[in-house]
C-alpha cells in the first residue's frame, strides 16, 4: 500500500515568528501610540486647577443668591397672603414671627378677638418653618416690624405709624457686614422686603452703599 504524505515544503516561510521578532516588533509599534510627556501633564494639571478656582467661588455664590431669593419669594407670598386673607375676611390677619424672631420661621392667623396675639379659638391659617441654613437672616427694617405685621380688613398695616413704611430684610451674609465703602457685591446675598403703610409689599435687591444688613 502506497501512503502519500504531505510534507512542509522548506523553501516556504513559516508563519510563526520567533520569540525575539515578536519582541522587535511590539516595541516598534509602542513608539507610535500617542501620549502626554511629564510636561504637558504638568500643564493640563495647571490649568484644571485655574478653571477649578475660578468656577467653584462662582457657584458657591449662585447657591448662596438662590437661597436669598428662594427665602425673600416665600416670606412675601406669605405678605400676600395675610393682606388677602384680612380683606376677604373684613378681620385683622397677623403675621407674627417666631419666638426667636422672623429667621426661625412665622405664623399667619386671624386674630378673632383683635388682641394682637394667637388665643384659644385663633388657629393658624399657616405656619413657615425656620428658613433654609443657618447663614440666612430675615431681620425687620425698622422696630415697627420687629414682631409682627398686622393688616387690617382695608388691606392696611395697622402697627406702622401713619404715612411710615417698614419692612423686613432676608440676607446671607456669611460673616460680611456689608456697609459703605466695603468690598464686594451684597446685591446677590441681600433681598429687601419693603411694606407700605397701605400693605403693598415689594422685592428690591440691595447695593453695598445702602449700608443695610441683618444684625
Amino acid at each position: 500500500m502506497k501512503h502519500n504524505f504531505l510534507r512542509e515544503n522548506p523553501s516556504r516561510p513559516s508563519s510563526i515568528q520567533s520569540p525575539n521578532s515578536f519582541c522587535r516588533r511590539l516595541a516598534q509599534y509602542s513608539h507610535l501610540q500617542p501620549g502626554f510627556t511629564l510636561i504637558e501633564l504638568v500643564v493640563v494639571i495647571g490649568i484644571v486647577g485655574i478653571l477649578l478656582g475660578i468656577a467653584i467661588p462662582n457657584f458657591t455664590e449662585m447657591i448662596i443668591e438662590q437661597r436669598v431669593r428662594s427665602g425673600a419669594s416665600d416670606l412675601i407670598g406669605d405678605l400676600v397672603l395675610a393682606r388677602t386673607e384680612a380683606i376677604k375676611q373684613q378681620r385683622r390677619v397677623i403675621l407674627q414671627a417666631a419666638p426667636g424672631g422672623w429667621k426661625d420661621g412665622w405664623i399667619i392667623y386671624v386674630d378673632i378677638d383683635a388682641s394682637g396675639s394667637l388665643n384659644g379659638g385663633e388657629t393658624p391659617m399657616k405656619t413657615a418653618a425656620k428658613v433654609q441654613g443657618d447663614t440666612l437672616k430675615v431681620c425687620p427694617l425698622t422696630a415697627a416690624a420687629n414682631t409682627q405685621i398686622v393688616f387690617r380688613g382695608d388691606g392696611g398695616v395697622a402697627n406702622f405709624p401713619l404715612g411710615t413704611e417698614s419692612g423686613l430684610l432676608v440676607s446671607d451674609d456669611r460673616g460680611k457686614i456689608w456697609t459703605i465703602g466695603n468690598s464686594g457685591n451684597p446685591g446677590a446675598r441681600t433681598r429687601e422686603i419693603p411694606i407700605s403703610n397701605a400693605g403693598r409689599a415689594s422685592v428690591e435687591t440691595l447695593n453695598k452703599a445702602d449700608g443695610i444688613k441683618c444684625p
